[in-house]
């Protein structure tokens, strides 16, 4: 029997699902900030795991974090001890709260992701611009 993942991404923290092995998750609830209007699936969106979207009415310090640590709480109580929890964010505030429930029979760990860096556009200063055709 294979195990059973579900990730709990703190989208608010990471702004896009690249570089996120979908595939592995059976569940992914991907928990959205009240100000952000639009979000960034990525390239490589795996179909294959049952997503739910949590988008948030309000704002206040903290309010998503406080939101993933209820569904975690919640979760932990009713899903079977053999899934795995996984919280994407690179929040340490997290970590506390993985440790209780790891002590309390579940596997459970976050996961960071390093913030895209846009690309910089080169510019040459020594020649001048060439004019778009016409």
């Amino acid at each position: 029997m294979t195990q059973k993942k579900w990730a709990f991404i703190d989208f608010e923290n990471i702004p896009t699902l690249e570089g996120i092995e979908l595939v592995k998750f059976s569940k992914i609830y991907i928990f959205i900030g009240a100000k952000q209007n639009k979000i960034s699936l990525g390239n490589n969106i795996e179909l294959l795991s049952e997503f739910h979207f949590l988008k948030l009415k309000n704002t206040s310090p903290n309010n998503l974090d406080f939101h993933i640590s209820y569904y975690l709480g919640k979760f932990d109580t009713l899903a079977d001890k053999t899934i795995q929890f996984e919280i994407i964010s690179n929040d340490t505030g997290f970590d506390p709260l993985i440790k209780h429930i790891k002590e309390n029979g579940r596997k459970c760990e976050r996961k960071t992701m390093a913030p895209k860096v846009p690309e910089k556009t080169q510019v040459n200063t020594n020649k001048p611009p060439v004019p778009p055709p016409h």
